[in-house]
């Protein structure tokens, strides 16, 4: 599998997943292609069906959820370890990357304090 295209954080996930027989939330980029450089509705959900189906073919196994998100070249899916394993090595896929990051994303506010400065005083 090549780990150029994939994030480290759903490498780890799909390790896990293959030992606790779980599925993988992923979010997969669709690579451009020669005739549809740019994505296209109907081109990305044919591109998805046929790829889905070609790699379900080949593990014996198929998602349990996708969603397309058809004008940005993109798919999200909850598939088994071994699915997700397997059509991150497809050539038409670009990138993968988690659905479900493990850090906080959110920027979290610090504590403040009043900050006395010199020469400046308190209005009334």
């Amino acid at each position: 599998m090549s780990t150029t295209k994939l994030d480290p954080e759903l490498l780890q996930q799909i390790a896990a997943a293959e030992k606790a027989n779980r599925s993988v939330a992923a979010v997969f980029f669709l690579a451009p292609t020669t005739t549809h450089p740019l994505p296209a509705e109907k081109a990305t959900q044919s591109a998805v069906k046929a790829l889905l189906k070609r790699v379900g073919k080949r593990v014996g196994e198929s998602p349990e959820d996708v969603t397309v998100f058809g004008n940005i070249g993109s798919f999200a899916l909850v598939a088994p370890a071994k699915f997700v394993k397997h059509l991150a090595r497809q050539k038409e896929v670009a990138s993968a990357i988690a659905n479900l990051q493990s850090q906080d994303m959110l920027i979290h506010p610090v504590s403040s304090k009043q900050v006395k400065l010199p020469g400046i005083r308190k209005r009334r």
